[in-house]
């Protein structure tokens, strides 16, 4: 099976960062083009402020992502495409993965949330229902 298109999650946390800069390694070697996909959900990080409605700071974590989130994407020379989705982040990566026709979704393996847990819900969920495989990115890759 060639990978022609890989999604990867992107909310800003290390975790993200380090499957950012995996799916890009990974892109480059295979000549695949990259969907970097932010869901806009209930809670969200702005720098200042730490976890926060993401109500009244649509803008700024858009800007964040494209301009901060997205840069190495950006400066990799990889095809991508970004994509921000209102909505839950599982219900959203499941939707995108299947709109695009997506081969590989990448995720941190814990993003942006108040819980201890290794394995984050997100990822733990979209690798339960995800019809393509998925790439799970450790916690000691995210701190390389």
């Amino acid at each position: 099976m060639a990978l022609k298109t890989i999604l990867v999650g992107v909310d800003g946390s290390h975790a993200s960062n380090a499957a950012v800069r995996w799916a890009i390694e990974l892109a480059e070697l295979l000549g695949a083009r990259l969907i970097a996909l932010h869901s806009l959900g209930l809670l969200s990080s702005v720098p200042q402020e730490g976890l926060v409605p993401t109500e009244g700071h649509r803008r700024a974590i858009v800007e964040e992502f494209e301009n901060d989130w997205c840069a190495p994407i950006h400066q990799s020379g990889v095809s991508c495409k970004t994509v921000i989705v209102d909505g839950n982040p599982v219900s959203a990566i499941l939707a995108v993965s299947e709109e695009e026709n997506v081969d590989l979704v990448v995720l941190g393996s814990r993003g942006h949330s108040v819980t201890g847990v290794l394995l984050g819900s997100t990822s733990h969920q979209v690798a339960e229902r995800s019809r393509c495989p998925v790439v799970i990115i450790p916690p000691k890759a995210a701190l390389d």
